[in-house]
C-alpha cells in the first residue's frame, strides 16, 4: 500500500529543479548525487547505533544533505540529490520489508521519510549556500587584498 500525498509536493519540486538544470552534466550530477548519498546513508545506522534521543531519520536527512552537497557541488544538485537519496533509501527499506513479510506500507506523506527528505534537501541547499557565500567572500578578499564594503 502506498501513501504519497505530502511527499509528492517535495518530490515535484526536486524533480522540477533537476529537469531545469542548465547542462546535461548537471542533470547527471543530480542522479549520481542521489545514488551516492543513498549509498552512504545506508551505512549510517551501523556507525550510530540506536540511542535514546537520537532519531536516525533526522540524522539520515542531515547526513544525506551534507553528502549531497559534497558530491553535487551546487545548490540544485544538493537539494535534489539529498531529497531523492532519502526516497531511494526508503524505497529500498520498503522493498526489503515487502520481500520478507509479504505486506508493507510505504508512506512518504509525513512523520518519517517526508521529514528526512525535507531535512536532506534543505540541509544540502543550506550548506551549499553558506560554503558558496564564504568562497565568494574569500575570493573577493583575495582579489582586492581586503574585504569590500
Amino acid at each position: 500500500m502506498l501513501s504519497w500525498a505530502g511527499g509528492l509536493v517535495l518530490l515535484g519540486v526536486a524533480g522540477y529543479v533537476s529537469i531545469k538544470a542548465d547542462t546535461f552534466q548537471e542533470k547527471q550530477r543530480v542522479i549520481l548525487t542521489a545514488l551516492g548519498s543513498a549509498l552512504i546513508i545506508y551505512f549510517v545506522p551501523l556507525a550510530f547505533p540506536p540511542e535514546p534521543g537520537l532519531d536516525l531519520l533526522y540524522l539520515n536527512g542531515a547526513v544525506a544533505g551534507i553528502v549531497a552537497y559534497v558530491l553535487g557541488r551546487s545548490r540544485r544538485a544538493a537539494f535534489a540529490g539529498g531529497t531523492f537519496a532519502i526516497l531511494l533509501l526508503d524505497g529500498l527499506d520498503f522493498t526489503r520489508v515487502l520481500l520478507y513479510s509479504g505486506q508493507a506500507w510505504w508512506s512518504i506523506a509525513g512523520g518519517g521519510a517526508f521529514d528526512a527528505m525535507v531535512i536532506a534537501g534543505f540541509t544540502g541547499a543550506l550548506v551549499a549556500e553558506v560554503i558558496g557565500e564564504a568562497r565568494e567572500r574569500l575570493s573577493r578578499r583575495g582579489r582586492y587584498g581586503r574585504a569590500e564594503k
